[in-house]
C-alpha cells in the first residue's frame, strides 16, 4: 500500500491540545532547573555512563518520591555508590525521562511525557525501540549533554581519536561561549566512547556493565592492526551506520515529525537534506545515508500508511510530506505493534 492522508480523529486533535500544554511546561520546567538558560554542563555524569538497570531504578523511585535523590539513604536503597546516585540523577535529565525543578525549596525530579510512555510500556528497556528514542532524547539535550549533542550534530567523523576529539569539542565549546576544563573535556570522552562501544579490548571487571546504547551498533574500535597504520600509539574509533533493518520505522516517523514539530511547526514538508542534516534531524542523530532514510520512509509507508510520508520529487529537490500529527502517535504504534500495550 503507498502513502494515505492522516486525518486525525477528534480525540487525536483533543490529545494534542493536551500534549501541547504539558511540552510547554515540561520546556518551562527544564528552563527553571537551570541556573543559567543556555549553561552548557560538561562532566555531570561524575565519570559513569549509566548502566543496565539504572534507568529503571531512577524511574521507578521518582514515581514514589519526586525528591527521592536528595534522600539521606538513596545510595544504600539503589545499591549504588554515592557519586553513581548522582550521576543517576543526572541521566534521568540528560536523557529527558525527567525534567528537574524546585518546589517548596526541594529539588524534585517529574517524569516526562516520553518518561512517562516508557516507564508504562517498556519499564525494563527491552525495546530496541526504547533506547533509540533514549538516544534521541540525550543527543538532542544541547544544555545537560553538549559532548552528545555536538559529537552527532557537529563533529561526526568516520575515524577519530582521544586527542582530536578533544581539540575539536574544545574548539566548539570555545566557539560557543564556553571555557572548559580539560580534565572536564577528558571526562566526557571516555564516558561518550562507552556509552556507544559495545565491545573494548581493555574493559576491566568493573565495567561489566554495559550501556544499553551500546546496542545500537554506533560505535567501534579499530583493530589493532589498523589502528597502528592510522594512529602510532592511539586508540581509533570508528562511527558506524546503524543497521537499517533493526531500526523500526515507526521510530523514525517519530523522530522526524519531533524533529518537525520542534524545528518547523506548521510546515508541512521537509527536503531529504533537511531531514538528514539538520542538527537533531533524524539522519544526523540515526547516523543515516540518503538511501537509509528511503528505505525506513517505504517501510513506514507500506507497513502503516495511514501515518505515512508521501515523497515529492521536482526540479531536483526531494521533499518529505509529512501529516500534521503529534509524535507520540508513532511510538503509541510501536508500543502496540510490539506487544507491550
Amino acid at each position: 500500500m503507498g502513502f494515505v492522508e492522516y486525518k486525525g480523529t477528534k480525540e487525536d486533535k483533543e490529545e494534542t491540545k493536551k500534549t501541547e500544554k504539558r511540552k510547554k511546561r515540561e520546556k518551562k520546567a527544564t528552563q527553571a532547573g537551570n541556573k543559567k538558560p543556555g549553561k552548557l554542563n560538561f562532566a555531570k555524569h561524575q565519570s559513569f555512563y549509566f548502566r543496565e538497570g539504572w534507568l529503571r531504578k531512577g524511574m521507578l523511585h521518582i514515581e514514589e518520591d519526586p525528591n527521592f535523590f536528595l534522600k539521606n539513604d538513596a545510595s544504600e536503597i539503589l545499591g549504588l555508590g554515592i557519586n553513581m546516585v548522582k550521576s543517576l540523577r543526572y541521566w534521568m535529565v540528560a536523557t529527558g525521562l525527567a525534567t528537574e525543578t524546585k518546589s517548596k525549596g526541594k529539588m524534585i525530579q517529574e517524569k516526562t511525557l516520553i518518561g512517562e510512555m516508557i516507564y508504562d510500556k517498556d519499564p525494563y528497556f527491552e525495546l530496541d525501540g526504547t533506547l533509540w528514542v533514549i538516544h534521541t532524547q540525550l543527543c538532542s539535550n544541547y544544555e545537560q549533554a553538549p559532548t552528545w549533542y555536538w559529537f552527532f550534530n557537529k563533529y561526526a567523523k568516520a575515524l577519530f581519536d582521544r586527542e582530536d576529539f578533544i581539540f575539536n569539542l574544545d574548539s566548539w565549546a570555545l566557539a560557543e561561549g564556553k571555557k572548559v576544563a580539560q580534565n572536564s573535556l577528558k571526562r566526557d570522552f571516555e564516558c561518550f566512547v562507552r556509552t556507544y562501544l559495545f565491545l573494548d579490548f581493555e574493559r576491566t571487571p568493573e565495567d561489566i556493565m554495559v550501556c544499553p546504547l551500546g546496542n545500537l551498533g554506533l560505535l567501534e574500535r579499530v583493530g589493532q592492526s589498523e589502528e597502528s597504520a592510522l594512529s602510532k600509539n592511539r586508540k581509533v574509533y570508528r562511527f558506524l551506520r546503524p543497521d537499517i533493518k533493526n531500526i523500526d520505522p515507526l521510530i523514525l516517523g517519530w523522530a522526524l515529525i519531533k524533529w518537525r514539530n520542534e524545528n518547523r511547526e506548521g510546515i508541512n514538508e521537509i527536503s531529504i537534506f533537511e531531514a538528514l542534516r539538520e542538527d537533531c534531524s533524524p539522519g544526523r542523530l540515526f547516523n543515516l545515508s540518503v538511501a537509509g532514510l528511503l528505505e525506513l520512509i517505504s517501510r513506514l509507508n507500506e507497513e502503516h500508511p495511514d501515518i505515512g510520508f508521501k515523497i515529492i520529487r521536482t526540479h531536483g529537490l526531494d521533499l518529505i510530506q509529512v501529516p500534521d500529527i503529534r509524535e507520540s502517535i508513532y511510538l503509541e504504534r510501536y508500543y502496540e505493534m510490539e506487544g507491550l500495550d
